[in-house]
């Protein structure tokens, strides 16, 4: 077997006009391929989401920045007209200039969740631009992740003559199985 860096093995090889295609042809895959991966890791760099702690806010004096801490207690004081929803934890995601916040919750109301979260995003939206100025929020997720009792249901106590029949309630008189 011949060795590639071999000059004469090269002339031999491209005297041929349909080898010189070939190999051009395979040039020319090699270089597309390595190209395309090359993009393809430009465009993970670019659009890749990223943890955040902070939110930076431009100003023309100079940066904003809102940390997670704030965030969090300004959206549990806004979560207080929301009694249904009780805010256990806040994740931040940054993807180029736009945040995304992800709020993990626990549900404890009758009405159904996706009615609370249309009426609440747009007002915690609102209420973070007013407060801080935050207005590269793209997204705000809602992840239920425990269901409690209603609070309603939680606050009254239950009584033996409620969940039992009267009928029962007297070991002579209830039926024997």
């Amino acid at each position: 077997m011949t060795s590639v860096c071999d000059p004469k093995a090269w002339k031999i090889l491209l005297e041929s006009d349909f080898n010189r295609g070939y190999l051009a042809a395979l040039v020319l895959v090699l270089a597309l391929v390595v190209a395309l991966l090359i993009l393809k890791f430009i465009v993970f760099l670019i659009f890749r989401t990223r943890r955040a702690s902070s939110v930076t806010v431009k100003s023309p004096d100079g940066d904003i920045v809102v940390t997670r801490d704030a965030l969090e207690e300004a959206i549990d004081r806004e979560l207080e007209l929301y009694p249904e929803l009780y805010l256990r934890k806040l994740r931040m995601f940054r993807r180029g200039k736009a945040y995304m916040l992800t709020l993990f919750c626990e549900f404890r109301g009758s009405r159904g969740v996706p009615d609370v979260a249309g009426r609440l995003r747009p007002q915690l939206k609102d209420k973070l631009k007013q407060l801080f100025g935050v207005e590269a929020l793209r997204s705000i997720r809602i992840v239920v992740e425990k269901l409690a009792v209603p609070l309603a249901e939680a606050s009254a106590p239950a009584s033996a003559s409620d969940d039992v029949p009267a009928a029962q309630t007297d070991d002579e008189t209830a039926p024997r199985l």
